[in-house]
């Protein structure tokens, strides 16, 4: 993996980055759904970047169009998309109290055990489809204003979003982030 990174261009390690984002093996859909790539040139460009990646058997498809990626891979980023820890890491020290009044509040019934709780969200906040069903919500002006770090090329035009290999930057990506 480490021979193959350097030569995979920007486009390929920002869908990497995102899939890593969600929990994997993800639905093709959700990351497209997630890179805003579902149609024309966005949608072609995420194409050519899995293409690339399972040419390198870093990134690959099952037979249900299943997106797995190769563990090390993974590991490349300590934060993808710039997220904390997994929430596994950030709940460790949360009471089966504090589980339980977090499901009632997403609306769902908690189980009993602290183990099955943390599991129940787990699940909850680790579903790609509801990740993306969510970022789709997000109001138009919301994302005008949330800041965004420095390097994000996100309220780029298709045109500036193009990598010198001709392939276009999935919208919404972070240029160079690791």
């Amino acid at each position: 993996m480490a021979l193959a990174l350097p030569r995979i261009p920007l486009p390929a390690l920002q869908a990497a980055e995102a899939l890593a984002a969600l929990r994997t093996p993800a639905p093709r859909d959700a990351l497209a759904d997630l890179l805003d790539a579902v149609e024309g040139e966005a949608a072609q460009g995420l194409e050519a970047a899995l293409h690339l990646l399972a040419t390198h058997a870093l990134v690959w498809p099952d037979s249900e169009d299943t997106l797995h990626m190769a563990a090390p891979l993974r590991r490349a980023w300590s934060a993808p998309l710039g997220l904390d820890a997994p929430l596994a890491v950030l709940l460790k020290d949360a009471t089966s109290d504090d589980l339980r009044r977090m499901l009632v509040a997403l609306g769902v019934r908690p189980s009993t055990t602290k183990p099955q709780r943390l599991a129940t969200l787990l699940e909850h906040h680790g579903d790609p489809q509801r990740l993306a069903d969510l970022i789709g919500r997000v109001p138009a002006d919301t994302r005008k204003t949330s800041p965004r770090p420095p390097g994000d090329r996100a309220g780029a035009t298709a045109s500036q979003r193009e990598h010198s290999a001709g392939r276009p930057v999935p919208h919404g990506h972070r240029p160079g982030a690791r």
